[in-house]
C-alpha cells in the first residue's frame, strides 16, 4: 500500500512539472510571435515574470518588491537590471515586432506614442494565457 501512495505522489509531481514545461513553451511561443528578440536578457526575464504571474496573479501587484527581486535572484543579477532589461526588450519588440499580434494582445491599450509599462506588458500576456489555458 505504501508503494501505491508514493507512486501517486510521484505522478502528481511529474504532472506538475509537465504543466510548468507546457506553460513555459506557450509563453516562449507567444513572445516569439510578438517579435520579442530571444537573444536579449530581457526575453528570459519577461518569460520568467509572465510564468510567475500566471502561477500567482497577486505577484503583478508587487512587481518591484517581489517579482523583480525573485527574477534577479534566479538569474544572479540585481532587480534594477531586471527592470531595465525588460523595459529595453519591450521597447525593441514594439518597434520591430509583429504589429498585428501586438495589437491583438494589447488592443486599444497600445498607442504609438505611449508604450506599455513592464507590469502592463506582463499582466496583459499573463491574463490572455490564463484565459487560454483555463487557469483560474
Amino acid at each position: 500500500m505504501n508503494g501505491k501512495v508514493i507512486i501517486k505522489y510521484e505522478e502528481i509531481a511529474i504532472k506538475k512539472e509537465k504543466k510548468q514545461d507546457d506553460i513555459k513553451i506557450v509563453v516562449t511561443n507567444i513572445l516569439h510571435e510578438l517579435g520579442v528578440p530571444a537573444n536579449l536578457k530581457g526575453f528570459n526575464y519577461l518569460r520568467e515574470g509572465i510564468i510567475m504571474v500566471i502561477d500567482d496573479m497577486n505577484t503583478i501587484h508587487e512587481i518591484t518588491k517581489s517579482l523583480y527581486p525573485q527574477i534577479a535572484c534566479k538569474f544572479k543579477t540585481t532587480p534594477s537590471r531586471v527592470e531595465r532589461a525588460m523595459r529595453n526588450t519591450i521597447d525593441i519588440a514594439l518597434q520591430r515586432g509583429n504589429e498585428d499580434m501586438i495589437q491583438n494582445i494589447f488592443g486599444l491599450v497600445l498607442d504609438k506614442r505611449r508604450k506599455p509599462t513592464n507590469s502592463q506588458f506582463i499582466a496583459m500576456i499573463s491574463d490572455k494565457l490564463r484565459l487560454q489555458l483555463n487557469i483560474c
